[in-house]
């Protein structure tokens, strides 16, 4: 049986509350979902409260600000020195993490080299790993890798410390700005000269 597409739920992006319906399951075909959603009978409710998200692959899941990262299999995480996918995950024991994608190719993953890692909410780890409007703002100017884990651990390396910090700095910044902030803020200090 296959992987079933779900219709888009009239809540996507919206908040949502534990026990509030977010979609209907289809007829045939299985369904991916994330954490903070579980099925009901023939539904898919929402477990915590938060914002319900979309993935890659269709799977659903609600995003909250939690502070302690639960694995979901397949999640993409940043660990101390090598950037790696969750193979195996359950509640009650550690995950097992492997530096090959499913395909049993390297696709990026391994270990990382230079640069720095910190640390930012998973919900704005989420908003890095989606590729948003002020990272392409500040990539069409300066040279950087970004390797970002659904855990809040992201790894940043740039061309010289300055570069290096001024990334760093303008990833942690986004959190706290809206979408157009945070390009005003990469505009603001390349224009300033903080390269």
């Amino acid at each position: 049986m296959g992987v079933a597409a779900v219709e888009q739920p009239p809540c996507l992006g919206k908040c949502v509350v534990p026990g509030e319906p977010i979609a209907s399951l289809p007829e045939t075909g299985t369904v991916r979902v994330g954490g903070g959603v579980q099925q009901a009978g023939r539904s898919l409710i929402a477990v915590k409260a938060g914002v319900v998200q979309q993935g890659p692959g269709d799977s659903l899941w609600v995003c909250n600000r939690q502070k302690r990262y639960i694995p979901n299999l397949n999640d993409a995480v940043v660990g101390d020195v090598v950037f790696c996918r969750v193979e195996e995950a359950a509640r009650d024991l550690d995950p097992v993490l492997t530096c090959m994608d499913t395909a049993g190719k390297a696709a990026g993953f391994g270990p990382l080299k230079g640069g720095t890692l910190f640390q930012v909410s998973t919900s704005h780890a989420r908003t890095l790993a989606s590729g948003p409007p002020f990272l392409a703002a500040l990539g069409r100017s300066l040279k950087f890798e970004l390797a970002v884990g659904a855990n809040g651990r992201v790894w940043v390396d740039a061309p010289g410390p300055a570069n290096l910090a001024l990334v760093a700095r303008l990833a942690r910044q986004a959190e706290e700005l809206d979408a157009a902030g945070a390009v005003a803020a990469v505009k603001e200090a390349l224009a300033s000269g903080l390269r």
